[in-house]
């Protein structure tokens, strides 16, 4: 009975930092690029939709076609929005993340262009092949213009500039979990597993972490949002798991941090 109440107790403050990191993604510059990009593009199309009136909605009046198309497209940029935050964690991840949230966004298109006309009073008959065709026809079309716009936009890896990190083996920022001073070393662990031990500055490889979404939990350790496995309070104090089962107290700045980052 204890445990499932200590489980209802901790249910609030998991989910508090699942939305905390949510939210934290669309800042890093891996999801923070492309939402822009979609939001223009969801927000061009609806005075491109609303003229050429697709899928039967040239019956509509002028205005209430512009306010159908304006609530669709701006429903299907949630839609892309949510999936662009779940599955953009490092670059180069849209290479794989937005053909299959081509087929996820536009899938249920039929459905909600249907649902959409009845909210309007309307019910013409969403043709579903029809649509679907159309559908995957305009967005192969602005796929082959993501590629060009997320490429120069992300490019390959964010450390282009061959920064500490860089020369110690680390080239995706995004795969770093911790970093922890140990004398003149650090060791530089990866979420896959891999524990390094490299000469070097805490300081200088804590200046590479600016973006990323992780917090220095105490002096000497630096610590990856998506590397937690849990937060603990013990005897007044906050120890957090990482992935690798390892633990790290956090001291009473970093007890700050985490609470300004919703962490806790």
């Amino acid at each position: 009975m204890a445990s499932h109440a200590h489980d209802d107790a901790a249910s609030p403050a998991r989910d508090k930092r699942i939305f905390a990191n949510l939210a934290q993604r669309f800042a890093n510059k891996e999801v923070r690029g492309p939402a822009r990009v979609m939001a223009v593009i969801a927000l061009a199309l609806i005075p491109v939709a609303t003229i050429a009136a697709p899928f039967g909605t040239a019956q509509l009046p002028l205005l209430e076609r512009l306010a159908f198309w304006a609530m669709l497209l701006g429903l299907h940029l949630l839609i892309w929005l949510a999936w662009v935050a779940a599955t953009f964690r490092k670059p180069g991840d849209w290479k794989w993340a937005v053909p299959v949230g081509v087929v996820v966004a536009n899938g249920p298109l039929p459905l909600l262009i249907w649902a959409a006309l009845r909210l309007f009073g309307r019910n013409l008959g969403a043709n579903w092949p029809v649509i679907w065709l159309q559908t995957f026809a305009i967005a192969a079309v602005v796929f082959i213009a993501l590629i060009f716009i997320f490429r120069s936009q992300l490019g390959e890896q964010v450390d282009g500039g061959k920064g500490p990190l860089w020369r110690a083996g680390i080239h995706d920022r995004q795969a770093l979990a911790a970093i922890i001073s140990n004398d003149h070393y650090c060791r530089l662990l990866k979420l896959d597993g891999e524990d390094r031990m490299v000469h070097g500055r805490y300081v200088d490889f804590l200046g590479e972490t600016e973006g990323l979404d992780g917090l220095e939990l105490r002096r000497g350790s630096w610590i990856s949002g998506a590397a937690v496995k849990a937060i603990e309070r013990r005897d007044r104090s906050i120890y957090v798991t990482l992935v690798n089962g390892e633990e790290v107290r956090a001291s009473d700045g970093g007890r700050k941090r985490m609470r300004e980052r919703g962490w806790i």
